[in-house]
């Protein structure tokens, strides 16, 4: 996932790496089969948003499990430095 966890990415200066790196994750889960949703919402510089993938099934239809790591990276920061890796 290079895409992600090896450059700076950020709504404060890096936005267009921003959404590339969030139509990179979208697009890879997309690929492999998930239906993906984001939601979107206002951030101080432009818009941001979550992606997210649903997962039926498993012993506990009932239960959810949440599994998240944030796509931005702080700034003067590369994603693999700050949470890109956990993304990937």
């Amino acid at each position: 996932m290079e895409a992600v966890a090896s450059r700076e990415h950020n709504v404060i200066n890096k936005p267009a790496e921003l959404e590339a790196a969030a139509r990179h994750i979208e697009f890879a889960l997309f690929d492999s089969g998930y239906g993906v949703e984001t939601q979107r919402f206002p951030v101080d510089r432009g818009e941001a948003r979550n992606v997210e993938v649903a997962v039926p099934g498993g012993a506990r239809a009932s239960e959810i499990i949440v599994v998240g790591a944030h796509y931005d990276s702080v700034t003067g920061a590369p994603g693999a430095n700050d949470n890109g890796s956990g993304v990937a």
